[in-house]
């Protein structure tokens, strides 16, 4: 039997190294008990563990204090000096913090998390409460309020229960979802095929109202520029004040005609039908009411109302103006 024996590999420090230990130790002794050494004097069995338990296991043994050298040569002793340098006693304080802390992961499964806890409880000191507090953790860190509320409604809810209504939770939770999408889908091919026309109707509507704003911009601009010529000069009817009617024969007709062409207390130019000879005022043929000299000031007798080169020498008054071209109609 001892030609079959398989010594165990040198100590490893990867990953948990109090693991390591454990499963080392227990190798260890299986090896002794295959090979016999299991029977064999104390310092014997000592020095086998020392010569295959590796650099690790030696450098811990340098550092671990003994009361006497020789107890470096017992087995009993040296194998639980081992067991407190690699798996120190646990604060239980601490070891249930971290437990009590310990967070489920975004990819991780209910009983791969349930697996987490279980191992992290075995240094809490939990006992024969360990599934209870595992349950109740689950429980409390649960923030969907419905399936906490799942989890209320059962008595006697232990872990098994716990998976089964967290994964019926979830796969309901999944149909829904996959029903609102497909109703969601029904309705985008619809919507997808207004869209382009959208699209086109309202670029079209867009160009349609720019050029509408345009013309309504262009007409004003005309509108205005009309208006500012038709309009006297208000500067100059300021400097000039029509004087009051000092003829008391004047017809009640002629009245009326003259406050109708007066704007600011200036008479506008009579509507006359179109002279056929040309205007004395500007000396040129025009449409009714729109004299070009109507509003200038001549340089000669600064009087207004026609241009110098047209000037008669003669200061007129506005109603004898008037009275002129009312004889004229």
């Amino acid at each position: 039997m001892e030609a079959f024996a398989r010594a165990p590999d040198p100590l490893t420090k990867d990953g948990d190294l109090a693991t390591n230990w454990k499963s080392w130790k227990e190798d260890f002794i299986i090896f002794l008990k295959l090979t016999g050494y299991i029977n064999k004097p104390s310092d014997d069995r000592a020095n086998l563990l020392k010569n295959r338990i590796g650099k690790i296991g030696i450098d811990a043994i340098q550092n671990i204090p003994f009361d006497d050298e020789k107890e470096k040569d017992d087995m009993d002793i040296l194998i639980v000096k081992l067991e407190e340098y690699f798996n120190p006693p646990k604060n239980e304080v601490v070891e249930r913090y971290q437990f009590f802390t310990t967070c489920k992961k975004p990819n991780e499964s209910i009983e791969e998390h349930i697996n987490v806890l279980k191992e992290k409880a075995k240094t809490c000191n939990f006992n024969d409460m360990t599934d209870s507090f595992i349950r109740d953790k689950i429980v409390r860190d649960t923030n969907d309020k419905m399936l906490r509320k799942k989890f209320f409604d059962v008595k006697n809810l232990d872990l098994k229960k716990l998976i089964e209504i967290y994964h019926d939770y979830n796969i309901n939770i999944e149909k829904m979802r996959q029903i609102t999408e497909s109703s969601k889908e029904k309705q985008i091919p619809k919507a997808n095929k207004e869209k382009p026309a959208t699209k086109d109707n309202k670029e079209k509507q867009a160009t349609k109202d720019n050029k509408e704003k345009q013309a309504t911009k262009d007409n004003k601009e005309k509108q205005a520029t009309k208006n500012n010529k038709e309009k006297p000069d208000n500067k100059d009817n300021k400097e000039k004040q029509v004087p009051k009617n000092s003829k008391k024969n004047q017809a009640t007709k002629d009245s009326k005609e003259k406050k109708e062409y007066t704007t600011n207390n200036f008479p506008s130019p009579p509507q006359f039908p179109n002279p056929k000879k040309n205007c004395w005022r500007c000396d040129q043929q025009h449409p009714i009411g729109k004299c070009p000299a109507w509003g200038s000031k001549c340089t000669k007798c600064n009087d207004i109302n026609h241009f110098s080169h047209c000037c008669k020498g003669f200061k007129t008054n506005a109603d004898e103006v008037i009275n002129c071209h009312l004889k004229v109609k």
